[in-house]
């Protein structure tokens, strides 16, 4: 349905769910009615969806890095990251084919000492360099 795909971008959740009955508020269900429309939002923030934000921070700040080195939209550039943080280390090698497509990359490449531009993803840091 074109009304759910549009909800689902602008509001950018991954499910809308049309019902005929208001549901019922709990610790991580968030009801709010206005003009006899009632919005429901479910605020759990698994792992998976953690994992997709950290992902998303990942790639805006490659992005940028990108503009920042004036790279052209299809122009390849290859990637190191000198990363502390455990979770984001994962992260980066269980993404890394899809961060080299998404960010036009033609490598990815976790090396152990790194003189980049530090950059912020969630609550860690890390450090980037792209040539």
């Amino acid at each position: 349905n074109d009304l759910i795909e549009l909800l689902q971008d602008e509001l950018n959740v991954k499910e809308v769910e049309l019902v005929g009955k208001k549901p019922e508020v709990s610790e991580t269900l968030k009801v709010e009615e206005n003009n006899n429309i009632v919005v429901a939002m479910e605020t759990t923030l698994t792992p998976e969806l953690k994992q997709e934000g950290l992902y998303a921070e990942l790639k805006r700040q490659v992005q940028n890095q990108r503009k920042v080195a004036g790279l052209q939209m299809g122009e390849l550039a290859a990637l190191e990251l000198l990363i502390t943080n455990e979770e984001l280390r994962e992260l980066v090698t269980k993404v890394a084919d899809q961060l080299k497509t998404d960010c036009a990359l033609s490598s990815v490449k976790v090396v152990e000492s790194l003189e980049g531009t530090p950059i912020k993803v969630g609550d860690a840091e890390m450090v980037v360099k792209l040539a």
